[in-house]
C-alpha cells in the first residue's frame, strides 16, 4: 500500500497534507516541499512502504513530484525517485 503527502497552495501559504489530512502551513512551498518529503521518508523508512509525494502545478493540477521508498528505483523517467 502506498502512502500519499500533498503540498498545495493554501493562499499566500501552503498546506502539506498526508492522505487528506493536514500535517502542517508553511510559508514557502520549498519549505512545503522540504517538510514533506521528510515526514514521507521517515514514514518509508519505518514501514518499508512506498510513499508518493504530489504537488499542485501552476494551473492547479495535482502531479506526481517523486516517489520515496523501495519502489522508488522503478519509478518512470521524469519522475524524481528518492530510497528510503
Amino acid at each position: 500500500m502506498r502512502t500519499r503527502y500533498y503540498v498545495l497552495p493554501a493562499g499566500n501559504q501552503y498546506r502539506v497534507l498526508r492522505e487528506g489530512k493536514p500535517q502542517g502551513l508553511h510559508a514557502s512551498e520549498a519549505q512545503a516541499m522540504a517538510s514533506a518529503v521528510f515526514m514521507a521518508s521517515v514514514e518509508a523508512s519505518r514501514s518499508l512502504s512506498t510513499v508518493e509525494l504530489f504537488v499542485a502545478d501552476e494551473r492547479g493540477i495535482l502531479v506526481q513530484d517523486r516517489l520515496i521508498g523501495p519502489e522508488a528505483d522503478e519509478a518512470a523517467p521524469g519522475r524524481r525517485a528518492q530510497p528510503a
